[in-house]
């Protein structure tokens, strides 16, 4: 009892508020909307591109002062700048052979250590591995110079849109995040529980994160999946310190993209006589996605998967196969991350039982 009260009064204390949450929330849709606006006339993949980076960089923000809100941000969009420019450098045009699963696998590895070296950035990895994801699938369609610069443009917009805007008024919005992996590694845990650089548990995430991308690409392709890259993302952002997180998260994953993509076709047979409506819709998908981000996983995910139908809708690529695929394809990104997790945790603890004086003998006497 005792124990669920303090967690309560925890979560309580480090929840932002609503108005916060709104705040942000709007901050983000105005650094999505400034980046699509910025590229129109351009075709629409760039602007698409443009506004998904600009409403991923704004979650880079964070820290309780206004000079620790800037070094993290800028901490964050270095790397997520030298992600992208890696991705538009091997992506194309033209595409070099592998060159597209093996910067992913890179960076499924890369994602996490980075994320150690960042303070309040828990969600590094999906902003990390979703824009190049994005970018690697488009840069062959355009120059490098293109996608590059719609990628990039992102990070000047957020930064511009929030503290350009915080300067005109008092206090700066502040947007704490919740870590997805609440369970510390064992070398965080010896410091506090305070970050303290790149740790074993980060590697090893990392570790799985490489191993997920390479299961997922394989199997998707084997299974002769139209869009394996749902599946390889699904797989490396559900990757946990814990395969019961992994399953937790990835049972709410599939929940809510399945009532996301049935609420999204019914909306988009409510919107096919307004197509002018849509642009106006998918933002309001993004801005419901970070308002409920830091108090409900299922909801936000349920409010990007609206986003994701509306937006196939809206170059005509989502039918009921699609819909159907989408769940389908969550669910064996799920099963690949949780079976990964699970096999290198045994692993790893397999190993640091046989590092102790009782393992070593009870290895000997087997």
């Amino acid at each position: 009892m005792v124990a669920a009260t303090t967690k309560g009064a925890t979560t309580a204390s480090t929840s932002p508020d609503r108005g916060s949450r709104a705040a942000f929330a709007a901050k983000t849709v105005a650094a999505s909307a400034a980046c699509a606006l910025a590229f129109v006339g351009s075709p629409r993949e760039l602007r698409v591109l443009a506004g998904v980076s600009g409403a991923f960089a704004t979650q880079f923000v964070a820290g309780e002062s206004r000079p620790a809100q800037r070094d993290v941000f800028l901490g964050a969009s270095t790397a997520f700048v030298l992600l992208v420019l890696a991705a538009t450098a091997v992506a194309g045009p033209p595409p070099h052979p592998f060159a597209h699963e093996a910067l992913l696998v890179v960076t499924a590895f890369a994602v996490f250590p980075i994320r150690a070296a960042l303070p309040g950035r828990p969600f590094f990895p999906l902003f990390g591995f979703t824009t190049v994801l994005l970018t690697t699938l488009l840069a062959p369609r355009h120059t490098t110079f293109e996608t590059g610069v719609a990628a990039l443009t992102g990070v000047v917009a957020a930064y511009v849109v929030h503290f350009g805007l915080s300067s005109l008024h008092a206090p700066p919005v502040v947007m704490p995040v919740p870590s997805p992996s609440p369970s510390p590694s064992p070398s965080r845990a010896q410091g506090g529980g305070r970050p303290t650089g790149i740790a074993t548990g980060d590697l090893m995430l990392g570790v799985r994160g490489a191993v997920a991308t390479v299961l997922a690409s394989l199997l998707a392709h084997e299974l002769h999946l139209a869009r394996p890259y749902w599946v390889e993302l699904t797989a490396v952002v559900l990757i946990n310190e814990t395969w019961r997180e992994s399953m937790q998260k990835g049972i709410e994953r599939v929940i809510a993209t399945a009532l996301g993509c049935v609420a999204g076709w019914l909306l988009q047979q409510a919107l096919a006589t307004r197509p002018g409506l849509v642009p106006f819709v998918l933002f309001a998908c993004v801005f419901f996605a970070v308002y409920e981000r830091p108090v409900s996983y299922p909801r936000m995910m349920f409010f990007l998967s609206l986003y994701v139908v509306l937006l196939f809708s809206m170059i005509g690529q989502w039918t009921i196969a699609t819909a159907v695929a989408r769940v389908v394809d969550t669910g064996v990104g799920v099963a690949i991350a949780v079976v990964v997790t699970l096999v290198t945790s045994r692993a790893r603890r397999h190993g640091e039982e046989r590092g102790t004086p009782e393992g070593a003998a009870r290895a000997r006497s087997g």
